[in-house]
């Protein structure tokens, strides 16, 4: 079955750039344009539903601040700009959700940090400085996290703040050892420019110290924060958190200093260029390109409902031409139905598989034109039912779909419930 997620590597990282399928590319240069006039501790919130590439999003952006000075690709940006935010940025990508069974999360975040430390060693002239500095944080957390390899007695070596490692143990001697941790790391000229990505799949425990991590030790005037998250299931994680009558909408306003939303912005390029659907003017592509529009899919879903989709079409082609006609209503049209509602809604699915799904079917077709009114639907499947116009469509649609997931016997009956056992449903097929 083929995948069609692109995994975040510095290839396909780079490829996107370069391609713009979505149009993201304006959007880095805005985002780079008011990183570059940030000059105190800022937090943002980069936030967006799953699935819309927020983590592709945020690791371009890295990618243009580590790659800027050697990448052939500066002739989509502007070329002053984006030398100024490389100039000007460590960026350093912290992903919450993988770290999330971690007791600590300041120690979790600063542990991770300095894993990113080798990348920029030309930037501390003491090393064994930093060490010393780090030690009031991590020393009763490296071993853990290191699954044994790093012991506590490998600090001993470094005695710079050795004695003052004992003894630390209010929040403002914390806040003073991370500053200077920092300001060590970054040097006179540098600002960091800190990535926490996936934090609405952390933990709710998890997920709230993180925050308050941000907001009260990372508020060195040097550190850019973006939070990379769904804020939508960030609010209900923060309400359920603190229990009824909270208003985790206010408490992430007092975190944040802005926000930016990504959304589904250019789903036809998309689609054209990465499912191959260019013409336009095929049933099966265009009821797939209509599904994903009624069912407001993000990418992720697309790429999800494709792979399902390509999966069953491939079960379904042993039918004999004989009664290919017969089944292309059901194969291009109720096929595809069943499987965007199990990714858009299980509850939906499970109606419409036991043959109770006549209100999807009813408002889809009601909003045809609303959908989509470059291609002529209507007629399409006037055709196939064999209806004319003034027979109802909807009723018409409806009978055949009845019994296209009616469970019969024999020989040229179409597969439906063969086909999507295909998915990973318990379903009973003797």
């Amino acid at each position: 079955m083929k995948k069609y997620e692109l995994t975040c590597n510095d290839d396909n990282i780079l490829k996107t750039i370069n391609e713009d399928l979505i149009g993201r590319n304006q959007k880095l240069m805005n985002l780079i344009k008011l990183l570059n006039v940030l000059d105190k501790n800022f937090i943002l919130s980069i936030d967006g539903d799953w699935g819309v590439g927020k983590t592709f999003f945020v690791k371009q952006l890295k990618y243009i601040c580590d790659n800027t000075n050697e990448m052939d690709f500066l002739e989509k940006f502007n070329n002053e700009i984006t030398k100024e935010f490389a100039e000007k940025y460590i960026a350093i990508y912290y992903n919450a959700w993988e770290n999330d069974s971690h007791d600590d999360a300041l120690e979790s975040l600063i542990y991770n940090i300095l894993n990113e430390y080798p990348k920029y060693k030309k930037n501390v002239s003491n090393p064994e400085e930093l060490y010393g500095m780090a030690i009031p944080i991590l020393k009763n957390v490296v071993e853990k996290l290191t699954c044994g390899f790093v012991t506590k007695d490998c600090f001993d070596k470094f005695k710079t703040f050795q004695d003052l490692a004992d003894s630390i143990i209010t929040i403002e001697e914390k806040i003073e050892a991370l500053n200077k941790l920092f300001n060590l790391i970054l040097g006179h000229e540098k600002r960091l420019l800190l990535i926490v990505d996936e934090l609405d799949r952390c933990k709710p425990d998890f997920a709230i110290k993180m925050l308050e991590v941000l907001k009260h030790f990372c508020n060195n005037d040097k550190i850019t924060i973006l939070v990379v998250t769904n804020n939508v299931q960030l609010t209900y994680t923060i309400n359920n958190y603190y229990g009824n009558g909270f208003n985790g909408y206010a408490y992430l306003n007092r975190i944040y200093d802005s926000v930016i939303t990504l959304g589904v912005d250019n789903i036809d390029n998309y689609v054209r260029k990465v499912f191959n659907i260019k013409n336009r003017r095929n049933l099966p592509d265009d009821v797939s390109y209509l599904l994903f529009k009624y069912f407001k899919f993000s990418y992720r879903e697309c790429n999800k409902y494709m792979s399902m989709y390509n999966l069953v079409k491939k079960y379904t082609e042993y039918t004999d031409d004989f009664n290919k006609e017969k089944y292309l209503f059901a194969s291009c049209v109720i096929m595809p139905m069943a499987i965007a509602l199990k990714i858009h809604n299980l509850d939906e699915y499970n109606k419409f598989i036991e043959g109770n799904g006549e209100n999807i079917i009813s408002d889809l077709l009601n909003k045809l034109d609303l959908l989509d009114d470059d291609v002529l639907f209507e007629s399409w499947f006037r055709n196939l039912l064999n209806i004319g116009a003034e027979e109802n469509l909807e009723r018409a649609f409806i009978k055949l779909y009845k019994e296209t997931i009616t469970r019969q016997k024999g020989y040229d009956i179409f597969p439906f419930f063969d086909a999507i056992s295909m998915l990973g449903n318990l379903i009973d097929l003797s």
